[in-house]
């Protein structure tokens, strides 16, 4: 599905009835990053899975990139979709994005899950190692990325005896626009630190384990 969100075409799922659950993927993936959790959670809860600006079939504007203007584009989606609250999943920089969805828009979050993700800012050297990626997507393009990030997203088993997982992660790097891979990696290397924040976030787990997080933490893209 596809939604007209400040100015740009965003492509989500929407799958399921019940309490909304939205998940955030990693840089430089996309939505379906989430397939077996769409899979595993959507009889029981409303599961929204969405391609953040830059990635997947959503446009990926040559401009500058922020994680205010990401935290905007999930807001305004869960207006399209008349969602109040929602409770959200973050990977990665999805994970760097919830922390600055919640300190814009604490009510709409009912619970947040943070996953293999950092309250921190980058240091000097993490910003340069972004600023030299991004000089790698530009002159060898998405395919140049892929070769950087695959050792990174997956483990050196996965990779020696799962190829059609490494091709999926592949897939997924190499359909993105160099347009959006270095706006996103702007928009990391200028996020503040959050670890003030930390102290400041109250929303209690809402869903039990036995229910969703198990399946949620099976279904990997290196299991």
């Amino acid at each position: 599905m596809q939604a007209k969100i400040n100015g740009i075409s965003v492509a989500y799922n929407d799958q399921g009835k019940g309490l909304p659950i939205v998940f955030l993927h990693a840089f430089p993936l996309n939505r379906t990053m989430w397939a077996q959790q769409e899979a595993a959670l959507s009889s029981q809860f409303r599961v929204i899975t969405v391609d953040l600006r830059g990635h997947g079939e959503s446009d990926a504007p040559l401009w500058r990139y922020t994680l205010d203007q990401s935290a905007d584009d999930v807001r305004a989606l869960l207006d399209h979709l008349s969602i109040q609250q929602a409770v959200f999943v973050g990977l990665s920089m999805g994970g760097y994005l919830l922390f600055t969805f919640y300190r814009k828009y604490a009510d709409r979050v009912k619970g947040l899950v943070l996953a293999d993700t950092r309250a921190q800012a980058d240091t000097s050297e993490g910003k340069d190692g972004r600023f030299q990626m991004a000089q790698n997507a530009y002159k060898n393009g998405p395919a140049a990325i892929a070769n950087v990030m695959i050792p990174k997203l997956l483990s050196p088993t996965t990779i020696q005896i799962r190829p059609e997982i490494v091709q999926k992660v592949r897939a997924m790097i190499e359909g993105n626009q160099i347009s959006g891979i270095a706006g996103d990696l702007m928009a990391m290397a200028e996020r503040p630190d959050s670890i003030p924040l930390l102290t400041q976030i109250t929303c209690p787990p809402r869903l039990s384990s036995a229910n969703w997080t198990k399946p949620l933490l099976r279904q990997t893209l290196s299991s």
